[in-house]
């Protein structure tokens, strides 16, 4: 698959599924997950690599089709994070910049309860 099945995959969960751009990209991302396509960018160096993604891969096609919605970018997440474990394991520099790129900052439920986090420690701890 390749980066314009991604693309793809996001028009649908957008507009079949109502789905937030922002959620369907990662969604996206954990169903589709590596760059296969003409040019040396995005190949994997090690060959058990695409094998170990393909299998986490299946695990989360999976699960899924059993969770409700509203927990399903929560384990897309999750199974982003574990690609990138594997592309460290392998030393994927490719997939280590896509996939760290794609879990950076807060979720944004996390960065909404921030910003009413009050900035200046209580004067009892001061």
């Amino acid at each position: 698959m390749s980066a314009h099945d991604r693309i793809r995959a996001i028009a649908r969960l957008t507009q079949d599924r109502g789905l937030s751009r922002e959620a369907a990209e990662v969604i996206a991302l954990a169903l589709i997950p590596l760059d296969v396509g003409p040019g040396p960018e995005g190949v994997p160096v090690s060959l058990r690599f695409p094998r170990r993604i393909t299998k986490r891969t299946r695990r989360f096609r999976k699960s899924a089709q059993a969770v409700a919605r509203d927990v399903l970018i929560d384990l897309a997440r999750e199974t982003i994070e574990d690609y990138l474990d594997l592309a460290v394991t392998f030393g994927e520099e490719y997939y280590i910049d896509k996939f760290e790129a794609a879990t950076a900052g807060p979720a944004p439920w996390v960065a909404g309860s921030i910003g009413a986090m009050p900035d200046a420690a209580p004067e009892s701890v001061r």
